[in-house]
């Protein structure tokens, strides 16, 4: 009896604190326990013969479990046990939950204030810059084609050196 409540309990323990639950690993649950008591049912429907009853000191288990396992009071006791030996592992996991959950709100909160603290400032930089930024394309004189796209500040204050610079299309666009 002792047994099959600690087999039951260390499954649901497992169960408990695995972390992927999958297909495969309820079915290999419940079939650990169906052939936990298959297996008592087969050991104790027969009776055990002569040269082992004398390591077992004619002490035989013949229908002891099947008697056991058709009584309310069993299974009554296996369910208690269970429920009673699970509630301190069932609170601790509820407790460490919640604890991750403030840990993961904190986190979030302060990825949110980073996001929105790098918004401003993109927000105000881009307002410094825009008006300043100017694409100038350089052509080698050997060379027909554009290979390099290059972008120059421009002051306002503009001199005959930076006007060289600013091709014709960027004035009649700006």
């Amino acid at each position: 009896m002792i047994f099959t409540q600690i087999f039951i309990v260390v499954h649901i323990k497992l169960l408990l604190e695995w972390n992927y639950k999958s297909y495969f690993i309820i079915v290999g649950f419940g079939l650990s326990l169906f052939f936990y008591f298959f297996f008592c049912f087969i050991v104790n429907s027969f009776i055990v013969p002569f040269p082992i009853t004398i390591i077992t000191e004619d002490q035989t288990v013949y229908w002891i479990y099947n008697f056991m396992y058709t009584k309310a009071p069993f299974w009554f006791y296996i369910i208690l046990a269970t429920v009673i030996s699970l509630i301190p592992d069932i609170i601790l996991k509820i407790i460490e939950n919640i604890a991750q959950m403030n840990i993961v709100q904190k986190l979030k909160q302060d990825e949110v204030e980073r996001n929105k603290k790098g918004e401003k400032m993109k927000q105000t930089e881009d307002k410094d810059t825009e008006s300043k930024k100017v694409r100038v394309f350089y052509v080698p004189p050997s060379i027909n084609r554009v290979f390099d796209t290059k972008v120059k500040i421009v002051d306002d204050d503009t001199s005959d050196e930076k006007k060289k610079l600013v091709s014709p299309l960027s004035h009649k666009n700006g």
